[in-house]
């Protein structure tokens, strides 16, 4: 979906090298990989835990010449040094741990160094005044029923239960629910010259998630 986005803007061009920040389990490399000989990709992440994750479970079912294009690094993703990318995506909301502006932008600036000349930086962001509210939804899936509590504050859980089995809480997030408006704002002040926003499926009154396409 957003390398469609990126040909669209780009007006038919392909990006090739994607950095993935805030990589985790680096899923996304691996797939990037995938979908072309010439596609490479690097991820960064800060906690050594999902990478020997993502190292023993995607790695592994990669080709050996698809893991010769994918370079993983444990370090913060203000680090500058990285190679300049076409595209660099930060998903699954990862921009919203950072909570003063001082820190997003630092990050922003930093992601700006590290696009080449018309590259483009993908966020995934959400919020609305009901992300602020107590509440939770419930999905069931084969085998297990999904939870999303929403605890205020900024402040969610992920609950699972399996089936005949307890609900147990598996995760939790503390994040600073960035509006569009200082989100895009900052981006400028990065030097980001347009930063054009996506809506995405299962956005309803009070709740919106996007993905921001920002273009250096």
């Amino acid at each position: 979906m957003i390398r469609d986005w990126f040909r669209g803007l780009k007006r038919g061009r392909i990006p090739k090298l994607l950095r993935e920040d805030f990589c985790g389990t680096f899923g996304v490399c691996c797939e990037w990989v995938k979908l072309g000989a010439l596609n490479r990709a690097y991820g960064r992440d800060l906690d050594p835990e999902p990478l020997t994750w993502g190292r023993r479970h995607h790695l592994v079912r990669l080709t050996r010449e698809q893991r010769s294009r994918v370079t993983i690094a444990r370090e913060d993703v203000r680090t500058p040094g990285a190679p300049a990318c076409d595209l660099i995506v930060a998903l699954n909301f990862s921009c919203l741990v950072l909570k003063t502006r001082a820190e997003l932008e630092a990050y922003f600036v930093n992601a700006h160094a590290g696009l080449r000349r018309g590259g483009v930086l993908a966020l995934d962001c959400f919020g609305g005044a009901r992300a602020s509210r107590r509440g939770e939804s419930a999905r069931a899936y084969p085998g297990f029923t999904y939870y999303w509590e929403r605890l205020g504050r900024g402040r969610f859980a992920i609950h699972l239960k399996p089936k005949g089995g307890r609900k147990a809480r598996a995760f939790t997030y503390d994040w600073r629910l960035w509006s569009l408006a200082e989100l895009r704002a900052s981006l400028r002040r990065a030097g980001f010259r347009a930063a054009t926003v996506y809506p995405k499926d299962g956005s309803s009154e009070g709740l919106w998630s996007a993905v921001i396409l920002a273009e250096r």
